[in-house]
């Protein structure tokens, strides 16, 4: 085994990382068995070059913080059926589109959510079933018109908002959303919570509804979340794993008084 390349995240920090169409991390050649077979069923070309692009990126770049080689790593799924690397850092993947984004860390409670817009979902469904409490744009003006008195609880003037508390919905929504963006903004949130607890779709457990969330730039017609157990610094990583135009976190590492590509974990949550 040769020394790591990189340092692994200390308690407190989580390292970021972006893997793009112009990611140069290895693709197909250092995946595993299983990720080979799941490769060879995929048949649309671009889903397979994503595929191959995001996985091989992940064994890599695990690669350089284990120091052990990419097409070695042997992972382990949890009941829920989160993946981990016994002996290495804490990790959260999530893809969409042509994008793909890691979170590593040193605490298991770690989760990360990207979702691009425009997919076609029939995302006013899927908020009734998930998120109960979240009144989109379009329906607060409904909310407070037919049902008397009282009946405005969900409804602004400026954007979306809660009605109740939800299945750990932080609902930090931003004014003037339209409903698909309002609804992935609190989707983000709640699969990255989900990820975090090690939990499957449904109720958010109870002890992660507190966690903080940093809302993450993301490229164009994307969203994206974190969540951990606590309070960290976010590490937006360059290199060949490649960012989105504009450097995400930029924003909020300069807000937090610390340097471009650093944020801070701010104390929000459910």
């Amino acid at each position: 085994m040769k020394q790591p390349e990189m340092r692994p995240p200390p308690p407190g920090e989580v390292d970021l990382w972006w893997i793009g169409p112009a990611s140069r991390r290895p693709g197909s050649a250092v995946l595993g068995p299983e990720e080979r077979a799941r490769l060879a069923r995929l048949t649309d070309p671009a889903a397979r070059a994503a595929f191959a692009r995001r996985r091989g990126a992940l064994r890599s770049i695990l690669a350089d913080y284990t120091g052990r080689p990419p097409a070695s790593l042997a992972y382990r799924t949890t009941p829920a059926g989160r993946p981990e690397l016994p002996g290495g850092p804490a990790f959260s993947l999530s893809s969409a589109g042509e994008w793909a984004l890691l979170a590593v860390g040193a605490e298991p409670e770690l989760g990360v959510d990207l979702e691009q817009t425009g997919q076609g979902r029939d995302f006013r469904a899927v908020a009734r079933r998930f998120l109960p409490g979240l009144v989109l744009p379009e329906d607060a003006a409904g909310a407070g018109a037919g049902a008397g008195a009282g009946a405005g609880a969900g409804r602004t003037e400026d954007g979306p908002r809660r009605t109740d508390d939800g299945p750990g919905f932080a609902g930090h929504l931003t004014p003037g959303q339209g409903a698909e963006a309002a609804f992935l903004v609190a989707w983000t949130e709640y699969e990255a919570r989900l990820k975090a607890a090690g939990a499957g779709l449904g109720a958010v457990p109870e002890r992660a509804r507190g966690w903080p969330v940093l809302r993450l730039w993301a490229p164009v017609g994307y969203t994206a979340a974190l969540v951990s157990a606590r309070p960290s610094v976010v590490t937006v990583r360059p290199g060949p794993a490649a960012q989105p135009t504009g450097r995400p976190a930029t924003a909020a590492a300069r807000s937090a008084g610390r340097p471009a590509g650093v944020a801070a974990l701010p104390r929000t949550g459910g």
